[in-house]
């Protein structure tokens, strides 16, 4: 399928979803289901239109349907545990109880702190003339101090980004006696060990996990890829990254790592093992953002900026990020994307930190943000490159600097970072204010293409920080 085929689908999916937004907020639910269902035909990777339509169905009592748009969000994102437990409910309502014991097990598996799923699961068992098994799960919700567990893993977290790996690993072994089954806590054990220099037995501890659990072993996968990087065995994270993309198609990670690892730039001996993935490498034909410009220098720095808990107010760092579902600018988001999960930075656990807005592909005033979300949250945003079009000739900052302070505004931000590309004007009659306002922290303006001198200009105004970042060089 070409890329111009694809960005049509996509055009047609947000029109769609739109449309059925609208519909719904009107009234016509009628009108909605059926703008979704042509959205979700167009596209089906639009995680926020599969969820539409589930809760859509199961507010009307169509259970079957409810179900099947559930299994289009697991599609996309395997361990959605709200997708796993609230299709569990359709699958009650649906004499399915088999398939809705599976599910609770599955959601207990990827976050095994939350009580209320194993008592539901225990009544459920218990309904199925499964007493024994039931009485099993209530005694497992009766040992689970959640609070504790959350908090000792918050400990853990900033004890790796203190440099306090000793301690890290006390913190996590301990959390293991209580809850052997924690996988989170595994993997971020191993990770602790490898920073260690204890390599081997990172990889030996992700081995042992891989059996525990058919669920997650796409994402244990591309953990223990990222543990190979680390010590430099490049062959065999590659292999764990395309055996995950194998597992789960739709993978976003797996499918980003596969790419990187894929480049001849990251096979290179000349490059090194990198600490964590970074983009992928692009040819000249498909984009002219240079994949070692200054940018990639700029952005990592305003992430761990943000990670370090540095905001003027005093408040824990936070970031919003505005962009385009432009081609040419895969790269800068997929090594946002990329770091934004990396656990050292600590941002990948801290969703109400960082606000990520998608723009129309040529955005313009009145509504420009087609979807946003925090990073990481249930009604995550979905980022889905295979269906990124060409970048328009010409591009309005104004539009741009609107999402970006809706952004703003949504979370309190201390930085704000908009990923833009074409001959970049700035004709608006509110942009002058829009840019005094965004720049009394920091705007991060990564642009691929020409800026027109009434953006240059627009330098003079701001407040605090406003750096531009040309991508092409």
């Amino acid at each position: 399928m070409s890329v111009e085929t694809m960005a049509v689908g996509l055009t047609q999916a947000v029109e769609q979803h739109n449309a059925g937004v609208e519909a719904a907020t009107k009234g016509t639910m009628d009108l909605a289901l059926v703008a979704w269902e042509k959205a979700l035909q167009a596209d089906a990777g639009l995680l926020r239109v599969a969820r539409n339509l589930a809760v859509a169905y199961e507010e009307l009592g169509d259970y079957p349907k409810a179900a099947r748009a559930w299994s289009a969000v697991l599609a996309s994102e395997p361990c959605h545990t709200e997708a796993l437990i609230r299709q569990a409910t359709a699958f009650v309502h649906m004499a399915k109880a088999d398939d809705a014991v599976a599910n609770y097990e599955r959601a207990i598996a990827i976050y095994p702190y939350f009580r209320f799923w194993y008592l539901e699961l225990a009544d459920l068992l218990e309904a199925m003339g499964r007493s024994g098994e039931a009485e099993s799960w209530r005694i497992r919700a009766g040992r689970i101090e959640a609070d504790e567990a959350d908090m000792a893993m918050e400990d853990a977290q900033q004890c790796l980004r203190d440099g306090r790996v000793e301690l890290a690993i006390k913190v996590l072994e301990a959390i293991l006696d209580e809850l052997p089954s924690n996988l989170e806590a595994t993997g971020l054990l191993a990770l602790a060990l490898s920073k260690g220099g204890q390599h081997a037995q990172a990889i030996e501890l992700m081995d042992q996990a891989m059996d525990r659990s058919d669920v997650l072993r796409p994402m244990m996968l591309v953990q223990r890829a990222a543990l190979h990087l680390r010590s430099g065995h490049h062959d065999a994270a590659l292999q764990d990254a395309r055996a995950a993309l194998h597992l789960a198609p739709r993978y976003g990670r797996a499918e980003r790592l596969v790419r990187t690892l894929a480049s001849p730039e990251a096979s290179s001996p000349a490059a090194g093992p990198p600490p964590i993935p970074t983009g992928p490498s692009r040819a000249a034909s498909l984009t002219p953002v240079s994949e070692r410009g200054p940018w990639g220098a700029a952005l990592r720095e305003v992430l761990e900026e943000a990670s370090r808990g540095r905001g003027r107010d005093g408040r824990a760092g936070r970031v919003g990020i505005v962009f385009q579902p432009c081609q040419a600018l895969v790269p800068v988001m997929e090594r946002a994307l990329t770091w934004l999960e990396d656990r050292e930075l600590g941002l990948r656990n801290a969703p109400e930190r960082v606000w990520l807005g998608e723009v129309a592909a040529l955005p313009r005033p009145g509504r420009p943000l087609r979807q946003s979300a925090w990073l990481g949250s249930p009604r995550g945003l979905e980022v889905s490159f295979s269906q990124w079009g060409h970048p328009p000739e010409v591009t309005q900052l104004e539009p741009l600097l609107l999402a970006a302070e809706g952004v703003s505004g949504a979370i309190g931000y201390h930085t704000v970072v908009v990923v833009t590309a074409g001959h970049l004007r700035g004709d608006g009659p509110h942009l002058r204010k829009l840019a005094g306002r965004l720049a009394s922290e920091r705007l991060l303006l990564l642009h691929l293409g020409t800026l027109a001198p009434e953006v240059e200009a627009l330098r003079d105004v701001a407040v605090g920080t406003w750096q531009h970042v040309p991508l092409d060089r």
